[in-house]
């Protein structure tokens, strides 16, 4: 009205007290709106629905991520369940391999130790391979096993001079002889009955120990470890009776 002024706001009404108490609040009314921000009131009219939407979209990536979750996890168990049933399976095979092979050479020993009371026989294609020329030239002692226990000497030799002999004589013999775990294996300790003979056996069989510890610690083949000892000991020009009596020394030192 003050901005836009007409002759008809000259009429009694507009000038009533009822008529400027409206125009009052409608002007403060006015201004008030005019000072609040649009974006405001969109914001707050919207808020609601942006809520419930980004509720909702929580939750189906909470579930989408859980399901994914479930889902690898149940596929890891599953293949560690097949593989766990693979290595029983290889473990069985392997074991059932072995077997054969030691009864196998266990009857090809039996038979050459019968052959031995009609004459020499040739050294087996498996002790040669772990003989040394000086031991290959050594004559073979003949017994027969398949009816009588062995004679002590003719199983373990007193001039044994390395790690690899050791371990070769251990288990599968020298020059035709049985192995001492074969032996063992059939005749129990009535090979090796005196003291003197117990002594030695002793001895051998800390070398024993000390090749199949060396052997697990560094995770190589006992033939390996029984050739990599026996570097060590001729290094330091020890005799095999000082290594085994003193072979926690040796192997704290050297191995």
């Amino acid at each position: 009205m003050d901005e836009y002024p007409h002759e008809v706001y000259n009429h009694l009404i507009f000038k009533s007290a009822d008529f400027l108490e409206y125009k009052t609040e409608l002007l403060a009314a006015i201004d008030e709106r005019s000072s609040v921000n649009p974006i405001n009131d969109d914001i707050q009219r919207v808020m609601p629905q942006l809520c419930r939407e980004i509720s909702v979209a929580n939750e189906n990536l909470t579930t989408g991520v859980v399901g994914a979750l479930n889902q690898s996890t149940t596929t890891i168990v599953t293949n560690m369940k097949d593989g766990f049933s693979e290595v029983k399976l290889a473990q069985a095979t392997t074991t059932s391999a072995f077997t054969s092979f030691r009864d196998a050479l266990k009857k090809n020993f039996l038979n050459s130790a019968a052959a031995m009371t009609d004459g020499p026989t040739t050294n087996n294609s498996i002790h040669q391979e772990m003989l040394s020329t000086q031991q290959q030239q050594e004559p073979t002692i003949e017994v027969n096993y398949a009816s009588a226990v062995p004679e002590f000497h003719s199983v373990l030799r007193q001039t044994t001079e390395k790690v690899t002999d050791v371990w070769a004589e251990w288990t599968v013999g020298l020059n035709g002889r049985p192995s001492v775990q074969d032996t063992d294996l059939q005749f129990n300790t009535a090979w090796r009955k005196q003291s003197s003979q117990q002594k030695i056996y002793s001895r051998r069989k800390m070398i024993i120990n000390l090749i199949k510890n060396y052997s697990e610690r560094k995770a190589i083949s006992c033939t390996l470890a029984s050739q990599e000892i026996e570097e060590k000991r001729s290094e330091q020009r020890m005799s095999l009776t000082h290594v085994a009596d003193n072979w926690k020394e040796f192997e704290s030192k050297h191995l």
